[in-house]
């Protein structure tokens, strides 16, 4: 009742990982049995609700989706700037593994 309109699926989901990966390779009303560790599910794919990121009542399926976009964006950006980074060669010299501290913060 709460979800009138299914489960959205996506990769980053914390879910058994036996039904997410069935539910995307799926095709449109393909129905699937899956047995996983959690219990038996039956799917059935429906098509992608237009705009259902929108919706309110979706949103527990959705909770990255704006910092994923952003993400993608920015990357798709920065793809378009690679042939421009270059290395200094003379400031690279003298820098080896054991000269170089770890970074804890990544």
């Amino acid at each position: 009742k709460e979800y009138d309109n299914g489960f959205f699926v996506s990769t980053d989901m914390d879910y058994d990982t036996y039904y997410i990966t069935a539910a995307l390779s799926m095709n449109t009303d393909e129905v699937r049995k899956v047995e996983t560790t959690n219990g038996v599910y039956y799917i059935l794919k429906k098509p992608m609700t237009a705009k259902a990121y929108s919706d309110s009542k979706n949103a527990d399926f959705f909770p990255k989706y704006d910092s994923a976009i952003l993400d993608y964006l920015y990357w798709e950006e920065m793809k378009t700037h690679y042939k421009e980074i270059t290395i200094n060669e003379e400031l690279k010299k003298g820098i080896s593994i054991k000269t170089v501290k770890p970074c804890f913060y990544f």
